[in-house]
């Protein structure tokens, strides 16, 4: 699975400058060197992030708006519309047990958007 995300975010480094993660997926931001990250915590609490980091929520937004990053979402909904799915990976099991009081924080598929302007020469396989 982080293989298979580390090989994806690879193919998209010539075009992108930032990677935005809107999972609970901690380990993600590890994943590349080659990406500047706008997120100061490791995984992606909407409510929280509004309180503490408004300034970052800023950031995020008009980043996705320019169409600068990579974005890796657990929910389809989460995708802005400038944005199209380059890549649905299945979340393993082990990864999808993550939970706290019974909610799990990882959904059971990994979506991996870029912007729909995107150059086709930097698109991954």
């Amino acid at each position: 699975y982080y293989e298979t995300l580390v090989q994806i975010l690879s193919s998209y480094q010539c075009n992108l400058e930032y990677l935005v993660n809107f999972t609970m997926d901690s380990y993600i931001p590890l994943l590349s060197q080659s990406f500047k990250r706008v997120q100061r915590s490791p995984f992606y609490d909407q409510q929280l992030a509004s309180v503490i980091f408004p300034d970052e929520q800023r950031k995020t937004a008009q980043l996705l708006k320019e169409g600068k990053t990579i974005l890796i979402a657990a929910q389809v909904e989460e995708i802005p519309e400038n944005y199209q799915i380059a890549q649905e990976i299945k979340t393993p099991r082990s990864i999808q047990h993550w939970s706290i009081n019974g909610r799990s924080l990882i959904g059971k598929v990994t979506y991996i958007a870029v912007p729909k302007s995107i150059s086709s020469s930097c698109f991954g396989s």
